[in-house]
Order: structure tokens, then C-alpha cells, then sequence
């Protein structure tokens, strides 16, 4: 779903609220809220609800306008008197909001009804005036109740663990060859979203596309995860812009494909890697024991800065075309940022992340940041790069993530080897965060990627627990 410049000025003023932005804009647009009663509380809520944009609003009343309404019922006036509220009211608040669907139900709600009416709205906002019919609007809801309020999505959830995704995985050995299928790309990041009540798809890619379209091979060794060819320079340095969007449009367009099959309501995210992570797969500054191969370092100690920048420049293109694409979302990580020395968090970490994050605002992208491994420096990580969500690891306590990452959405910290444990002890961690964040804005996730041995009947368990959390 794209918001158009004139509706993005419309809508200025509550898009720049803290923990609003685009992607609020983009669930207002999308939500179907119904409106039971056009009196003295129904027709004002009416017309704020179209103001604010949103896309579906149904209107219930099967009364005529009388005199004696006018004198708190601001939608109607004298001309007015004898007609149908719903009529009256349709008309009116579509002259604030063009782009609002009003859909009119002349009737009073009944219990042989109800059902029909309220299960297609998302929101019911009662404004009836009698104790029968609020009684029966709340019994029926609370009964109706499917969801939590808390988004959940799952990293690497396209993939690994899904047999379906392991039969394509068998006819393409070459893991990047895949990635850059678009067709196949497209159709494995929408197996979850077809098997699971999942509130976002993740688009089926790989961080490490940006090296390879760079010029280094890129391989995948069961067991011993990704290889790159050795780094050359002056290959890095001689790409340029129009070559490495050309080499990543199959990833565009799986993006434009999955958006086109993907329901509206739910979101599309795309991902990057950042830029000190790359860097550490690129010129293999990790060794066995995921440690920094500080020889490898002191060899491009003069070319650290001009690959960091450079990889900056590529991967903000790298964004905006997935933007342009359809992406609603995009996720950075920096899976090895638990790497970098203290002294050094601010130039590898904080820095080039902050200028990624400075450039998807610009662009008015909401972007999500995964500083993997810096523990309490998460603190530092938010207040400086200001991201519109965090993604902390298992090893960050959800109370102390709760009391010190403030002004931000946090997302995951659930032990992914939790879901290939005791159920017993994964339902008790689960709620431990669904508690902790109960009143905070907070995406249930994990703290890193679905384990390959992860059952989807466990991941089902899940969701069901979150969605039916209260």
C-alpha cells in the first residue's frame, strides 16, 4: 500500500507523531472500523474517523433525523429532518475524506444479525443508547476475540524449517541462484503467510547479495555457513550504480510480485546487512571461533573507512529499490556488531547505521535495527541511531529492554532453541515476554532466526499463544 504526496500532506500531522509514521498511516488506511449508533457520540467519532484517513467505515442506525437531534448530533441540519441518519451521514463524511468506503446498514442490531454486521470490521465503537443492545454488542465481542493486539512475525521464518520450502531447496542447490529467482523467491516468502497467521511476510533473500553483486563469489556450506571468495578491491571499487541495481532486479521484482498476491492488511519487509557486517564477511575479518581476526584488520586498516562508505552509497540504493518495489519495511542487520570493541562501537556500529537509518527516514521508510551482541550498549545504539524499531537477542532482558529502550518499538528476544525445547518451558518464556511488554509497543518475534529443526505444528503453538494472549 502506497501513500500518495497529497495524502501524505493530509495526513502530516499525525504521520510525524512518535510511534506513528507511515506504517500508522498505512494500518489506518487499511482498518474497517464499524460505528453502532448515529447520535450524539457516533456522529462526531464519524467524522474524526474519516479525518483521520481511515479506509472502511460502516455506520449502523435505523432512525430518522428529528428536530430534537440537531442540538447534538453536529453531522445533520434542519434540511435534513425525516431522512435516514445512515443516509444523511454517508453523504457527509464522504465530502471529508473522498478516498473513505461508508458503508450504510439501516437497521437496529439484533442478536440474529450481529454476526453478519460485526465480523467484517476490525474496531466496533459503540454508541448506542440503550443497555440491551450494549450488552449484547459486548457479549458478542468478547467472544469474538482472536488477537492480542501485539504483531508477530518470525526472522527466517521463509524457509529452513518448512518442508514445502525444503522441496524447492532440493531442486536448486545454488542457494544465491535461488535468491535471485524471482518467481521462486516470491512464492517462498508467501509459504508462511499461506500456512500461518503471520501479520508480515519477509521477502525470501540473502544480505550477503550485496557482495556478490560486488564481485565476490558467494557460497554455502552445509554446516559451515557462508564462504566469499577473497576480497579485491579494485573489483569493489569499479561497480557502479546502474550495474548493481541491474544485477538485483530479480530481488525487485519477487518484491513487486509478492506485493501484487500478498494481502493488504498485512505488511512486506525487506532487509539489509549492515555495513560493519558485510565488511566482516568480506574480507573474512571473522575467524573460527566468531572472534575479529585482528591480522585481517590491520591488513585493510587504510581501506576500512572507503569500503564502509562505499557499501553505505550501495546499500542505501539497495533500500529505496526495494521501497519503490513494494516493501513496507526494511530491517537492517548487523549480525556482527557484537564483534567491535567498545572503543570502536560508535565508528563501526552506531555510525554507519545511523546514516542508513538518516536515509530511509528521508525516504520515509520505517526501519527496523538488529545490532546483534552489543548487550547493555543497545541503550547507546537507540538514543544515537534513533531506528522507528530494535530487534534485541536472546541474551537482553526484556525487563531491562522495557525500562531503558524508550521512544522506540522493540521486536523479538524469544531463544529460538526454546521452540525445539520442553513446550512447558517455551509457553513460560513466551508469556514472560508478552507480559513484560504488555503495555508497550512490541513486536513478538525472536532473537534470531527459526532453527531448521523448528516444527511447524511448535510455531503454530505459538502463535496461537500470543494471539489469544490477554
Amino acid at each position: 500500500m502506497k501513500i500518495s504526496n497529497k495524502d501524505y500532506e493530509k495526513f502530516s500531522k499525525q504521520i510525524i507523531l512518535k510511534k506513528f509514521g507511515i506504517m500508522g498511516q498505512k494500518k489506518i488506511i487499511a482498518s474497517k472500523i464499524l460505528v453502532l449508533g448515529m447520535g450524539g457520540l457516533g456522529c462526531p467519532l464519524s467524522i474524526y474517523l474519516a479525518s483521520l484517513g481511515v479506509g472502511t467505515i460502516g455506520i449502523v442506525d435505523n432512525d430518522k433525523i428529528e428536530l430534537s437531534n440537531l442540538n447534538r448530533q453536529i453531522i445533520f441540519g434542519t434540511s435534513d429532518i425525516g431522512k435516514y441518519k445512515v443516509d444523511i451521514a454517508k453523504k457527509k463524511i464522504k465530502k471529508i475524506n473522498k478516498k473513505s468506503k461508508i458503508i450504510p446498514f439501516k437497521i437496529r442490531i439484533t442478536k440474529n444479525n450481529i454476526e453478519k454486521i460485526i465480523s467484517k470490521f476490525d474496531i466496533i465503537c459503540d454508541g448506542t443508547d440503550n443497555f440491551q443492545t450494549r450488552l449484547l454488542i459486548n457479549d458478542y465481542c468478547l467472544k469474538q476475540k482472536k488477537s492480542s493486539g501485539f504483531p508477530i512475525w518470525f526472522m527466517r521464518q521463509a524457509g529452513r524449517h518448512l518442508p514445502e520450502f525444503r522441496n524447492i531447496r532440493k531442486k536448486n542447490k545454488d542457494f544465491i541462484k535461488l535468491c535471485l529467482n524471482s518467481n521462486l523467491s516470491s512464492k517462498i516468502t508467501l509459504q508462511p503467510i499461506n500456512r500461518y497467521n503471520l501479520d508480515a511476510a519477509i521477502i525470501f533473500s540473502d544480505i550477503l547479495l550485496v557482495p556478490y553483486v560486488l564481485g565476490q563469489n558467494v557460497t554455502f556450506k552445509k554446516g559451515k555457513g557462508p564462504s566469499l571468495s577473497k576480497f579485491n578491491l579494485k573489483d569493489f571499487l569499479s561497480k557502479n550504480n546502474k550495474e548493481f541495481t541491474t544485477d538485483l532486479k530479480p530481488v525487485y521484482d519477487a518484491i513487486k510480485k509478492t506485493r501484487q498476491k500478498l494481502n493488504k492488511k498485512k505488511s512486506l519487509i525487506s532487509f539489509v546487512g549492515a555495513p560493519w557486517t558485510l565488511l566482516v564477511y568480506m574480507i573474512a575479518a571473522k575467524n573460527k571461533k566468531n572472534k575479529l581476526n585482528y591480522k585481517i584488520l590491520k591488513k585493510f586498516k587504510n581501506e576500512i573507512d572507503l569500503i564502509l562508505e562505499r557499501l553505505i552509497k550501495f546499500l542505501c540504493i539497495h533500500i529505496e529499490h526495494q521501497k519503490r518495489a513494494g516493501s513496507d519495511v526494511i530491517q537492517i542487520f548487523d549480525s556482527w556488531a557484537g564483534l567491535i570493541p567498545s572503543k570502536y562501537l560508535e565508528r563501526f556500529c552506531y555510525e554507519p547505521n545511523l546514516k542508513l537509518v538518516n536515509f530511509c527516514k528521508r525516504k520515509k521508510i520505517p526501519v527496523i535495527c538488529f545490532p546483534k551482541g552489543i548487550k547493555n550498549k543497545y541503550k547507546g545504539f537507540v538514543n544515537t541511531v534513533k531506528p522507528d524499531g530494535i530487534s534485541i537477542d536472546y541474551d537482553i532482558n526484556p525487563s531491562w529492554a522495557k525500562k531503558n529502550l524508550n521512544n522506540v518499538c522493540i521486536q523479538g528476544g524469544l531463544n529460538p532453541k526454546l521452540l525445539v525445547g520442553t513446550e512447558k518451558k517455551m509457553m513460560k518464556e513466551i508469556n514472560k515476554y508478552l507480559r513484560v511488554f504488555k503495555y508497550k509497543p512490541y513486536i513478538f518475534n525472536l532473537g534470531h532466526g527459526l532453527l531448521p529443526e523448528t516444527d511447524p505444528k511448535r510455531l503454530e503453538r505459538v502463535i496461537h499463544e500470543v494471539n489469544t494472549f490477554k
